[in-house]
């Protein structure tokens, strides 16, 4: 999770800074003070960058693979076992490149399917200017 944290603070900072002063100075004329000046002007605004550090965050849960494999090789047990450890092991350990290279494509399309899905469930609540 820390690992991305930058990322996603650099993301957030520039989302942050591409709101225009206009916006924020008319919310406070008209009196939007704390948290409806957050829910109504700032998170409405900062829509875009929610869904592309929701986007990038799911994928790179999805292809998890380093952390896990150094610190625990997928033990104890499988708990700690990813989708791309398994495709290591079967493609490169088992030289089963067949059956990796399946795994790998079901993996496609489940990254593929979750991203579409966000992309359809933004319609919703993304909003551009």
């Amino acid at each position: 999770m820390w690992q991305q944290m930058g990322f996603t603070l650099i993301l957030f900072v520039g989302g942050l800074g591409n709101i225009p002063k206009e916006m924020l100075d008319a919310a406070d004329v008209d009196g939007a003070t704390g948290i409806r000046r957050l829910w109504y002007i700032t998170l409405p605004l900062l829509s875009p960058t929610l869904l592309f550090a929701a986007v990038v965050g799911v994928i790179s849960g999805l292809q998890l693979f380093d952390q896990p494999y150094v610190m625990t090789r997928g033990g104890p047990g499988d708990a700690s076992r990813t989708v791309v450890m398994t495709v290591y092991e079967a493609a490169f350990k088992n030289m089963e490149l067949g059956y990796g290279a399946a795994i790998v494509t079901v993996l496609f399309g489940l990254i593929f399917s979750a991203t579409m899905l966000q992309m359809h469930l933004s319609k919703r609540w993304v909003f551009y200017r």
